[in-house]
């Protein structure tokens, strides 16, 4: 549980975690929110994909990793099967998980072009870094060079 949702759990003095239960319901309701915007946006798929990037880029930033998305949908399954109860038909199951997958298909795709950007922006900094170090020697051995010649 720790591995997947970090900032719920609850650190004790004895290397034992606790889920933060306010913590998961503010999570919980956030997702239930964002499930009914996107089924909102079902018909108008622009505006579903955009929805579902942003998200997705979200959890990038807060190092969710893809592999972490799909062992969601077990609980998601399980609770809509506890609030639906014989409601839930196994047609309903099935449009559900393709939903669902759909969605983690997105995120997932948003995931990897965040992480990819991230690494970008990185080796665009390392670059620069490169370069003013690169200047700063030549600027050391000027200053060397004048030194010394200044001492003869």
């Amino acid at each position: 549980m720790r591995k997947l949702f970090p900032r719920m759990v609850l650190e004790d003095g004895e290397e034992k975690f606790r889920i933060d239960p306010a913590e998961v319901r503010r999570h919980a309701l956030m997702v239930v929110e964002g499930l009914g915007l996107a089924v909102d946006y079902l018909q108008d798929n622009d505006k579903l994909n955009r929805f579902l990037r942003i998200v997705g880029t979200r959890h990038h930033h807060a190092n969710v990793k893809p592999e972490m998305l799909t062992k969601l949908y077990p609980a998601m399954d399980e609770g809509l099967h506890d609030v639906l109860g014989k409601g839930y038909t196994k047609r309903q199951r099935q449009a559900f998980r393709s939903f669902f997958m759909y969605i983690v298909g997105v995120f997932k795709i948003a995931m990897m072009e965040a992480a990819s950007s991230s690494s970008q922006h990185a080796m665009r900094d390392i670059r620069h870094s490169n370069a003013s170090w690169s200047s700063g020697i030549g600027t050391a051995s000027t200053c060397s060079t004048k030194s010394i010649k200044t001492l003869e």
